[in-house]
């Protein structure tokens, strides 16, 4: 590990130092913003097992999400939420108040001119807002586009992006994204769809604002639902849900084409992860050298957000433990990659472990259509329910056969829970507990009732 430089950088993370044997983000925050922010320093603590690339990656995403904060309070935001719950209070009774003696206040607070404290600002913002605080420099979705765009665009096609916002502003406003409804985004799709669009162009504008808004969420540290979740597109591919497992005669089938010289190796590669871990197309398409660790006892996979692809929820944000011959595969990844990149001196967290990921802009469209057209050449039936997707569901089912419990269930594969298992103890499962039971769940993989299959999705 290189020895720390000078200033508040080790390794080119921002911020990170060393402390009781560890590592962790340390930032003071300015003096003139403190009281806005309600506290004198920004911490976090880097669990010791995490590889150097991922604290590198963390660390900028920290540095940027405060950089963003300390402007937006000197602009006049307040983000200590005691000072906001106490403005929302005095603000709900003032409004009570006669006119007379509320427009008396207003005068003595116009008096104080740029003087108002942090406090007072946030008490002028309710009263103008009915009760409610509201930020005045609310980020709109031009400018989450915006800010996307240099911290995550790299060289990706910005057309399908930009064409996405710019329909959307069209359509309804450049509103806060805060305050974008789900009412909005359906009155988006219906427009979308009387200017002639095909489904599936209309279904990847959706995905990218989607995938926008998450990242701008994330950074932001807003816990707000997605407004662009979970909409579906009239006569478009269908939900993920609507897929089908794969059955062993198919899983042998697709092994059997693996195996074959013919395909090209970033796709087996992407289908042995996919198939040994649960993760969807774009989650493993979209894996940069940094999200991969073959390092200590357990090696595995990092899902969460990079520089070259976003994430559908935070929940989805996971590791993944890797076995058999997700490992091999993600081996010859790294080893490729390595290889490819080694004279370029390209960070990991911007390099991709799969160069198709993007290739002509399409992203996860890209990687789809590839892995989908194997695993058609592989003898699998023609169906919209018989995809590269259904390795998730093969996972679900995998899981459930083995017994494995719910909540260890959805940690795996990424999904949400209200149980208790879901809201105490550590947010992710260790990997020895994820590991095993992967293991187990593998030796129930295509375990499935062929009743679940229409005539022409049967192997004959």
């Amino acid at each position: 590990m290189p020895k720390r430089g000078r200033g508040e950088k080790f390794n080119g993370a921002p911020f990170v130092v060393s402390h009781m044997g560890g590592k962790r983000y340390y930032r003071r925050v300015p003096t003139d913003v403190q009281p806005a922010v309600g506290r004198k320093v920004w911490l976090h603590r880097f669990d010791s097992t995490a590889p150097w690339a991922a604290i590198e990656h963390e660390a900028k995403r920290l540095a940027r999400q405060h950089d963003d904060m300390i402007r937006r309070a000197r602009a006049g935001e307040v983000f200590d939420s005691k000072l906001v719950d106490t403005a929302q209070r005095q603000a709900a009774d003032w409004l009570n108040e006669p006119p007379a003696k509320l427009y008396e206040m207003l005068a003595y607070f116009a008096e104080q001119g740029g003087a108002a404290s942090p406090a007072d600002k946030a008490f002028l913002n309710a009263i103008e807002h009915g009760g409610t605080y509201r930020p005045s420099n609310a980020m709109t979705i031009s400018a989450a586009y915006e800010r996307d765009r240099e911290t995550y665009g790299g060289d990706r096609d910005e057309k399908p992006v930009k064409a996405a916002v710019d329909s959307f502003v069209a359509t309804v406003a450049d509103k806060p994204i805060t305050e974008i409804t789900r009412r909005d985004v359906t009155a988006w799709l219906a427009k979308l769809g009387e200017g002639g669009l095909s489904p599936s162009t209309i279904e990847r504008r959706l995905g990218a604002v989607r995938a926008l808004i998450n990242r701008a969420f994330l950074d932001t540290e807003y816990d707000g639902r997605n407004p662009y979740e979970r909409h579906k597109v009239k006569n478009g591919s269908g939900s993920a849900d609507d897929r089908l497992p794969f059955s062993k005669a198919m899983l042998d089938m697709i092994d059997t084409y693996l195996s074959s010289s013919r395909l090209g190796h970033e796709t087996r590669n992407i289908l042995r992860m996919m198939k040994g871990t649960g993760g969807g197309p774009a989650e493993v398409g979209g894996l940069v050298l940094a999200d991969v660790s073959l390092d200590g006892g357990i090696p595995y996979i990092w899902i969460r957000n990079n520089s070259i692809r976003g994430m559908k929820t935070e929940v989805r944000d996971r590791q993944i433990p890797l076995i058999g011959g997700a490992l091999d595969a993600a081996r010859d990844a790294v080893g490729r990659t390595t290889v490819r990149t080694e004279s370029s001196r390209e960070s990991w967290d911007d390099t991709p472990l799969f160069q198709s990921f993007g290739a002509n802009g399409r992203g996860a469209d890209s990687i789809s259509a590839k892995l989908n057209k194997a695993i058609r050449a592989s003898g699998v039936p023609k169906s919209p329910r018989l995809t590269a997707y259904s390795f998730r569901h093969t996972m679900k089912e995998a899981l459930r056969s083995a017994g494995i419990v719910d909540h260890i269930q959805r940690r795996l594969l990424g999904h949400a829970g209200h149980g208790v298992a879901d809201r105490y103890g550590s947010p992710r499962a260790q990997l020895t507990e994820i590991r095993d039971a992967l293991e187990r769940a593998l030796e129930h993989f295509g375990d499935v009732d062929e009743a679940i299959y229409s005539a022409k999705e049967r192997i004959k």
